[in-house]
């Protein structure tokens, strides 16, 4: 079995470090992140086990925002056209 007290102090200090790693919170930390990546990645290697935590999350992230993108567009369209657009959707 795993040391949880190890366990623990290490997501402890993960958080302290790396405060996105559990998900980005805002806009502005999304851009921090993308400023960090960029700069990881000039040296791939180096930085792979950093990149393999960030990259998820940044997904992540950029998936929410393209379905709340989507919802507040479809929230704009009237509820015909709307379920309209909606059924036009394939779902892979």
């Amino acid at each position: 079995m795993l040391d949880i007290a190890v366990l623990d102090k290490a997501a402890n200090q993960l958080n302290q470090v790396m405060p996105w790693v559990s998900g980005i919170s805002s806009p502005e930390q999304y851009q921090e992140v993308i400023a960090t990546m960029e700069v990881l990645i000039e040296d791939y290697d180096a930085h792979q086990a950093v990149i393999d935590l960030m990259f998820p999350v940044i997904e992540r992230y950029e998936d929410a925002e393209q379905v709340s993108e989507f919802n507040q567009a479809i929230d704009k369209l009237e509820p015909g056209i709307a379920m309209l657009e909606l059924s036009s959707i394939s779902i892979n």
